[in-house]
């Protein structure tokens, strides 16, 4: 028998376990009170840890499991996109509109990160930097809001 045909039974059961897990971790979070999403999360990462420790899914059974996490990313963009109250969004455009010139910053420190070496230019820190930018893009005018309205009317102008 080949070896890909001695791993498909097993990817078969590891598929109906991971399948009912998430459905026990769905329930679970429900009683915490949490998203779905977290326990999702957190099940795909103890798969992936226990993958690099023990090697059990092989090259077909990652295939299939890089292939399950790409479907569960564009089935969460898609109820994401669903769920988004688009009025909202077109109000809050004016401070997406900031969040730009803070990407370019970002791009340019990366540019010239390439003289520092690779580390310095690598997908984790674009990523952060531009997870940083959008995050303080978005609560900034939140918390300085809240913290206004925690004034005194004497000092803003503004009742409350």
């Amino acid at each position: 028998m080949s070896e890909s045909a001695q791993t498909i039974p097993l990817l078969i059961l590891l598929v109906g376990a991971i399948s009912t897990i998430s459905i026990l971790i769905k329930e679970g979070m429900t009683r915490l009170g949490l998203p779905s999403l977290v326990g999702y999360l957190v099940l795909g990462f103890l798969l992936r840890l226990a993958d690099s420790q023990w090697q059990f899914l092989g090259e077909p059974g990652q295939e299939i499991f890089e292939f399950l996490a790409e479907v569960g990313v564009i089935s969460l963009l898609f109820r994401v996109g669903l769920e988004s109250d688009l009025a909202g969004l077109m109000r809050q455009l004016s401070t997406v509109t900031k969040m730009v010139p803070r990407a370019e910053i970002t791009m340019i420190v990366m540019q010239r990160g390439l003289s520092l070496g690779e580390w310095a230019v690598s997908n984790q820190v674009f990523a952060a930097m531009v997870v940083v930018s959008a995050v303080t893009s978005i609560l900034a005018p939140i918390v300085l809001r809240s913290l206004l309205n925690k004034l005194p009317e004497t000092q803003t102008g503004v009742s409350n």
